[in-house]
């Protein structure tokens, strides 16, 4: 493992060197490609390049900003961490629970060095975690104090001390700007508890942080895309009826877990990765104390963090959603900026790829067992895309530039950042 890190490091390195030596684009391409030369792309771990609960440079090449670039034939640079990474990617199958460093999946996360040759601010200042607050309030020195030791590292891997999100985008005086916010504003619900600024972010909070970012990005003259939201939290991958729980009744009795009856006809939702490992320890416990099978009823309990979500719960967050989407579209129209939503990824991930517990060596979709447990365009964190679902969302954005600006990029071609 160590050797391969190594081969597709100097491989790497001598990509991001290139990027990173001028702006100047030396090339005939396609139209728009002048608009370009200096591109920077905001956001949160969707635009870094964060996959499978972790991200390094293997990940991070296929970032859809890197991809859009390519569209795009211009040089991208970005902060490529070394494997095995920050946070190390969990790793196929997750019944073993293991990362790509070797560590359990419930380790203390760590944080690998950039690759060789780096400097800061790269092109993609995008952060896993990220909210429109922090891309405009949080450098690495406050995100120390306000998130602890873990993410002041990724901020380090990313901007310069003194550096914001959009000061390191005003510092590269760019031509083009992608701006992709909104889904950390929300992600937390999938706890099972809604509380502001706590697991949500209110429409207000968000649309005056927002509203401070594209205000920043009209300052430069750039060109920009506004990256919007999806239709319904149940969109994502993560997300899985009651009813889809019950049907995994027998997988779920061969590890000690009663699925009640209930589940079949509950209106209620659940996020599998962290209701799954919860019912199956419970019913390990149990078995370790020789007691009765645990009787999981898919009931919310209010103000606890069940991974529950109710028909009222799932309602207010959707509005939220619309509401926030609302801003993002309002300020793409207003000034003349391309627009795409999320949903072109999310609106078609899940589809084809039920809920299953376990299967056969052979099935690639199975929450435990599988190798790609949310299917083929969700990396196995449920959550962020794989280097094809970036390649979905990169199209999206291309589309979406061309027709707003008359240009004519080219199609995304997955594998292209490494095989050209």
């Amino acid at each position: 493992m160590t050797r391969r890190w190594a081969l597709a490091t100097g491989a790497l390195v001598a990509l991001t060197l290139s990027a990173c030596e001028s702006d100047d684009i030396t090339t005939s391409g396609p139209r728009g490609q002048s608009a370009f030369r200096r591109y920077v792309a905001l956001g949160t771990s969707v635009s870094m390049g964060y996959g499978a609960n972790g991200v390094l440079f293997s990940t991070q090449v296929y970032s859809w900003p890197a991809q859009l670039a390519h569209a795009a034939q211009v040089e991208f640079s970005q902060p490529l961490i070394a494997g095995p990474g920050c946070n190390a990617p969990l790793i196929a199958p997750l019944q073993f629970g293991f990362r790509l460093n070797g560590l359990p999946s419930s380790a203390a996360p760590v944080c690998a060095p950039l690759l060789p040759g780096i400097e800061l601010p790269a092109n993609n200042v995008a952060i896993e975690g990220s909210t429109a607050f922090e891309a405009v309030d949080v450098t690495p020195v406050t995100a120390g104090t306000l998130f602890g030791p873990f993410r002041q590292s990724v901020y380090r891997r990313v901007l310069r001390d003194d550096q914001t999100q959009v000061t390191a985008m005003l510092s590269q005086d760019p031509t083009f700007v992608s701006v992709e916010f909104g889904a950390n504003e929300v992600l937390r619900v999938q706890s099972g508890v809604l509380a502001p600024n706590l697991t949500y972010t209110p429409l207000e909070t968000f649309r005056l942080n927002y509203n401070k970012i594209i205000d920043s990005v009209k300052t430069t003259g750039a060109k920009a895309v506004l990256v919007g939201l999806i239709d319904d939290v149940r969109t994502f991958s993560t997300i899985r009826t009651a009813a889809e729980i019950h049907a995994e009744s027998l997988a779920f009795h061969a590890f000690y877990v009663t699925i009640g009856t209930q589940c079949k006809t509950s209106p209620n939702v659940v996020t599998v990765p962290l209701f799954v490992p919860a019912i199956l320890g419970r019913g390990q416990a149990a078995a370790a104390a020789g007691q009765p099978r645990p009787v999981i009823t898919c009931a919310d309990v209010p103000g606890q963090q069940d991974a529950t979500l109710t028909q009222s719960d799932i309602t207010f967050i959707n509005s939220l959603l619309v509401q926030m989407d609302t801003v993002i579209a309002h300020r793409a129209q207003e000034n003349g900026y391309a627009h795409f939503r999320l949903q072109a990824l999310y609106g078609i991930a899940k589809s084809g790829n039920p809920f299953r517990l376990t299967a056969a060596a052979d099935q690639p979709v199975a929450f435990l067992s599988g190798a790609t447990p949310y299917g083929p365009l969700i990396s196995i964190d449920g959550v962020h895309p794989s280097r094809e679902g970036h390649s979905v969302i990169a199209q999206a954005a291309v589309d979406a530039i061309n027709q707003q600006y008359g240009f004519d990029l080219l199609a995304v071609r997955p594998l292209a950042l490494l095989e050209n």
